[in-house]
């Protein structure tokens, strides 16, 4: 059997996991660039703002993704998954609010 390179392996199964992870890599970068827009703070308020936007439709994704654990029937409620899935989903709900904040505050600011 070929071994098969890391990017094939990781995109198999496309799902919402793919989603949330590329939407949340994309949007920390774009985070990290507008750190260097320090001259034009109208222009700086907007990119942070759709950036921040942007990571919290990631952290949502990911809280559905996770949800979607807790809710199923199948898991047991004492296995390390479903604990793993309640606390993954508290930290996602809680970051969702305040990139969601964050991107209200730079757009109406």
């Amino acid at each position: 059997m070929a071994k098969k390179n890391f990017i094939s392996r990781y995109f198999k199964n496309f799902s919402i996991k793919q989603i949330s992870e590329i939407l949340l890599f994309v949007g920390l970068i774009a985070l990290i660039v507008s750190l260097f827009f320090t001259e034009e703070v109208e222009f700086a308020k907007i990119f942070m703002g759709i950036t921040l936007g942007v990571v919290a439709i990631a952290f949502a994704l990911c809280a559905v993704r996770y949800l979607l654990v807790i809710t199923n029937k199948k898991i047991n409620h004492r296995s390390p998954t479903y604990k793993h899935a309640i606390v993954v989903f508290v930290f996602a709900v809680i970051f969702f609010a305040l990139c969601l904040f964050g991107c209200l505050f730079a757009l109406l600011s």
